[in-house]
Formats: structure tokens, C-alpha cells, sequence
């Protein structure tokens, strides 16, 4: 229900090669989650804002805000891998259907996105 609804107000990004290497990427680090079976979603949903987040059932969306500020590929798995690690231990019920009621309407979570993102740019560096 909650992706329904984040695919009801932001449309996919309208690149097949870009979401095709999303997707990619993000079932890579999938396979080596706590959850490797479950049947995974990735998609590019268009908007500038800064961005990712995972919704129940395997759906994890990155913003095409977040994919322009990304600079490698090892800074989207861990962007990515920050959200299937989300669905993966069940910590995102609450907060995915709190942000649904207020998803683009707080700069707020604009900020805790951006945070989130230097954050993994930052984790990914050390590696």
C-alpha cells in the first residue's frame, strides 16, 4: 500500500537504461542481504529531492535528486544496501508509513535524506 501510494504521486523515472542498472545494482547487494529470497523492487522515481527510501514488501525507491548527487557505483549499493538493510531487518513498517503522510512536504526529511546519503557517500569512502 505505501508504494502504491509513493507510485500515485511521483512517477518512474522515464529511463529504462537507468532503472535497469538500478535495479541491477540494488539485487546485487540484495543477494547478500538477511533476506536474499524475498522479491526485491528497485526503482528511479522522478523528482528532485534528495532521496531513498524502502517501503514492506521489498520496495526500495531512489529519487532521481539522490541518483544525480551520487558519484559511483559504490555509493548507490551503499545508498542501496542502507534500505535493503531497512526491509531486511523489518525496521521499516513505522517510519515508511509515517513519511507517507508527510513524503515531500518537510524540508526536514529533505535534510535527514541529504544527511543520509552524505552519511553512506561517507561509509562507502572507508571501504
Amino acid at each position: 500500500i505505501v508504494a502504491a501510494r509513493v507510485l500515485a504521486t511521483y512517477p518512474l523515472a522515464e529511463n529504462p537504461k537507468m532503472q535497469k542498472y538500478v535495479t541491477l545494482v540494488g539485487e546485487t547487494v540484495a543477494a547478500y542481504s538477511a533476506r536474499p529470497s524475498l522479491d526485491w523492487h528497485f526503482a528511479v522515481i522522478e523528482t528532485p529531492m534528495v532521496n531513498a527510501f524502502s517501503c514492506p514488501g521489498g520496495y526500495i525507491f531512489i529519487t532521481s535528486g539522490a541518483l544525480a548527487k551520487i558519484e559511483s557505483e559504490a555509493e548507490l549499493a551503499a545508498v542501496l544496501g542502507h534500505e535493503v538493510a531497512q526491509v531486511a531487518v523489518a525496521h521499516v513498517v513505522d517510519p515508511c508509513q509515517r513519511a507517507a503522510s508527510v513524503w515531500g512536504t518537510s524540508k526536514r526529511s529533505s535534510t535527514r535524506a541529504t544527511l543520509a546519503l552524505t552519511m553512506s557517500s561517507t561509509l562507502c569512502g572507508r571501504r
